[in-house]
Parts: C-alpha cells; sequence; structure tokens
C-alpha cells in the first residue's frame, strides 16, 4: 500500500510548485482533480505534459447527469477529463456516479432518501432509467479513451451512495465500474465502513483516507441529516476531519486489515476537508498517521 493525495487542497498553486511542497514528506502518489467541482475546471495539459511519476489516477469532480446547462457543462468536463487522461496514459478515473432530476422537467438533481411519499419511487425509477442509458454510454467512451477502471466515490446526493446502490449501477454499466472507498460518507449516513469492505472486496478500485467526527450531542438533536455550511463547523452534527481526530488508531489499522483481507493493495489518498486545521497541517498529521497503520509490503 502507498500514501497519497487528493490535490484538491492545493489547487491555487500551480502543479510543480505543489509537487515542490510536498517533496519529502511520504506522499508517494497524487490524484489529479479537474472539471466543474474543481479549483482547476479546465482539465488542460498547460502544467502536465506527461504521466507524473506517482501517479494515482486523475478524479473528475462533476455531476455529469443534473439537468440542463449545468449537466452538459459537467458532462463535457468528464469528457475532457477522460481526454486528459489519455494523453497522460493514466488508466482510473476517481469519480461520483451523479445525480439525475427527479423527472423530465425538474431544473435540479433530487436525492431521494425515503420510500414515502408515493412519488419518491417515481422519482427514482426515473432517476435509474436515466442513470442506465447515461452510464452504458459513459464507459463506451472512457474505454475509447483507453481508461480501464472508474472508481466512483459511494457521497451524498449521488444516486450511487450505498454498497446496493453501486452494485444496481454495476449490474447494467459493466465491470469497468468500481468504487472509491471513502470511509468518511460511511460514518455520516450510518453506516459501517468494516463490513461494506468485506460486501464490496474485489470492486474496490481506489481509496480515500478521510475521517468524519460526529458532534453527537447536536446529533440528538438535529440528526445527522446536516444542513449547515462545513465553514461552520460548530454548528454541525458531523464535519469532516483529519485522520485521527473522528476515530483513533486501532480502528484505522482494522480498517487497513479489512484492505488487504479483501485484496486491496493500492493507494490511500489523503483528502483534507477538515475545516478546523489548514491544509498543510491537516496533510502533515494524516501522513504521520498513516504511517503507523499502512501496511507497506505485498504479500
Amino acid at each position: 500500500m502507498k500514501i497519497g493525495l487528493v490535490s484538491e487542497i492545493f489547487g491555487g498553486m500551480t502543479y510543480r510548485d505543489m509537487l515542490k511542497k510536498l517533496q519529502g514528506i511520504g506522499i508517494e502518489e497524487l490524484e489529479f482533480c479537474c472539471a466543474a467541482w474543481s479549483k482547476r475546471t479546465a482539465c488542460g495539459t498547460g502544467q502536465i505534459s506527461e504521466k507524473p511519476e506517482g501517479s494515482a489516477g486523475i478524479q473528475s469532480r462533476c455531476n455529469p447527469m443534473a439537468p440542463g446547462d449545468t449537466g452538459k457543462k459537467h458532462h463535457e468536463g468528464t469528457i475532457k477529463t477522460f481526454q486528459l487522461a489519455k494523453i497522460l496514459g493514466i488508466k482510473k478515473i476517481v469519480m461520483m456516479s451523479g445525480l439525475p432530476a427527479g423527472g423530465p422537467d425538474d431544473k435540479f438533481p433530487n436525492w431521494v432518501t425515503t420510500a414515502w411519499p408515493p412519488e419518491c419511487g417515481q422519482m427514482l425509477e426515473y432517476q435509474w432509467k436515466t442513470a442506465a442509458k447515461y452510464w452504458k454510454d459513459l464507459v463506451k467512451i472512457a474505454s475509447e479513451n483507453g481508461i480501464e477502471q472508474i472508481a466512483l466515490e459511494l457521497h451524498g446526493f449521488q444516486l450511487v451512495y450505498s454498497c446496493e446502490t453501486f452494485l444496481k449501477l454495476r449490474k447494467s454499466a459493466g465491470s469497468m465500474i468500481g468504487i472509491n472507498f471513502d470511509p468518511s460518507h460511511f460514518f455520516w449516513m450510518g453506516a459501517d465502513p468494516l463490513p461494506a469492505v468485506s460486501e464490496l472486496k474485489e470492486h474496490i478500485f481506489h481509496v480515500h483516507a478521510k475521517d468524519t467526527r460526529i458532534n453527537h450531542a447536536k446529533a440528538a438533536l438535529k440528526t445527522l441529516l446536516e444542513t449547515e455550511s462545513p465553514s461552520k463547523p460548530n454548528a454541525r452534527a458531523w464535519n469532516y476531519t483529519t485522520l485521527g481526530y473522528g476515530h483513533d488508531e486501532y480502528w484505522w489499522r482494522r480498517f487497513i486489515l479489512e484492505l488487504r483481507s479483501a485484496g486491496y493493495d493500492g493507494v490511500l489518498s489523503i483528502e483534507h476537508e477538515d475545516a478546523l486545521m489548514t491544509p498543510w497541517e491537516g496533510v502533515i498529521k494524516s501522513v504521520e498517521f498513516l504511517k503507523r497503520s499502512i501496511l507497506t509490503e505485498t504479500l
């Protein structure tokens, strides 16, 4: 296994300056971000002319199934990400499933999380029909650009957010679709990452190393359905946090052993989204934390 880093937190720097800053701290692979939700929206190659040594893949940050002009723009960003991967010889894309509207006339995506009222079922039927067609077409485009793996992050406000929804999409989209396993989302959605690793096994193509801290006093009053801005962490029931500040080293060692047992021996890519710690301090602490737990030798 190797320690990696999602580049988005240093998105305001040039790639060369970022690589220089990270040199010598223990980062072995970088996951490069681009497209609509990234600070590097253009997906250009002006700063990268060849595959960077130690590349963990490219992350496309967008919702290509959104309705209207937003969806068109995000789809274009996804395709440009694929094209960039081809130029650089990168075979793995990290992204999310995307989320369609609840119906053909809706203006915004709609994340359905309950079975009632009855129209919830109608929205889900429409969304899955839309997703099946979109993803069948998208994997063909990915294959044409030399991509071998698409690792989907099980994330809130996405059609694919759980083991069950992932397997449903994979059944229609094919074996190119796998998992970017980020345990932080499982925590706030009320799931357990450890048995989920065992359930998904060979479908795990990539791993994000990110933690979640739950404020149980807040959660007891407002639930874990949180709409307060991440910029106000003290008002929230849960927050993404630096490794070890949500779950201890014992838990992370169990997680790493579960990954090894499932056959995963790839990168653990640190993704810093801690509002209470600077990116640099968070990265340093996360690297030191993982160094004590990660399994570096291949069996």
